[in-house]
């Protein structure tokens, strides 16, 4: 088990995933272990593998990889656990968990922060 860094979205004031639903919503519940959904994806060249969580080793490599949204102003970096963690295949720094645990955060000013104890 080991920190890594997800990007996230709020929307009316709870953290969302940027894509993909898991369990058919895109609420990311906090607090507790999420098996990610094994299914066979497929990148924009074709490529095929199994998914997983998407995250990063470091903050610095997720910042780096903001440019390639949209709107970048609306995605927030939160820190996560995770476990039995690949590297997505391709030219990438994205790594893929099947399991990640996303501590409790709370919606400040329209951004994620961890939650006061």
């Amino acid at each position: 088990m080991k920190l890594y860094y997800k990007y996230v979205r709020q929307r009316r004031g709870v953290v969302i995933t940027l894509m993909r639903a898991w369990k058919g919503t895109r609420v990311l519940p906090m607090g507790q272990w999420l098996k990610a959904e094994r299914k066979l994806g497929r990148e924009g060249s074709g490529r095929q593998y199994w998914t997983g969580w998407h995250c990063f080793e470091d903050e610095a490599t997720a910042k780096k990889y903001l440019y390639r949204f949209k709107r970048p102003e609306e995605i927030f970096i939160i820190p996560v656990m995770c476990r039995n963690v690949t590297k997505k295949p391709g030219r990438t720094e994205v790594m893929l968990a099947s399991d990640m645990y996303v501590p409790p955060v709370e919606i400040r000013n329209g951004r994620p922060v961890p939650r006061e104890h």
